[in-house]
C-alpha cells in the first residue's frame, strides 16, 4: 500500500486471519493540538485490515468501516492488531485494535467490511 508506506506504516505479521502493523509517531503526524490526527489512525486501521485482508493472495476492497476514537496520543509507536470476525465467500468482516506500544492503551477500534474482487 504506496499511501501506508508513505506515512511510515509497515506489516509486521501477516497472517490470513489477523495482521499486525507499526507505524512509529512522528512530527507530521501530529495535529494543531500535537495528538496523532485521527486520519493516521484510520489509515494504520484500514492497512492493517487489508494486510489481513489480501494475505492469502485475493485482491480486496473496502466496502464500509467504522472507527471509534477512545483516546489520544502524542509520541511513541502506535500497533493495529486486525483480526477476521467473519469470513464468508466475497465479504468479510474485521475488527482493529489501534494500541500504544508502550503502554498498550487503546486509542481506537475500527470495524471494517472487505469485498473479495479476485
Amino acid at each position: 500500500d504506496k499511501f501506508a508506506k508513505g506515512i511510515g506504516a509497515q506489516g509486521i505479521e501477516v497472517l490470513p486471519e489477523r495482521s499486525e502493523c507499526i507505524l512509529d509517531i512522528n512530527e507530521n503526524h501530529l495535529n494543531g493540538l500535537e495528538l496523532v490526527n485521527g486520519g493516521v489512525l484510520f489509515t494504520i486501521a484500514d492497512y492493517a485490515m487489508a494486510v489481513a485482508a489480501n494475505a492469502n493472495g485475493s485482491s480486496t476492497v473496502t466496502l464500509n468501516s467504522s472507527i471509534d476514537f477512545i483516546k489520544s496520543a502524542s509520541k511513541g509507536t502506535i500497533v493495529a492488531v486486525a483480526t477476521l470476525v467473519k469470513a464468508g465467500r466475497t465479504i468479510s468482516r474485521y475488527r482493529v485494535e489501534v494500541r500504544l506500544e508502550e503502554n498498550s492503551e487503546l486509542l481506537a477500534v475500527l470495524s471494517a467490511t472487505s469485498f473479495t474482487i479476485k
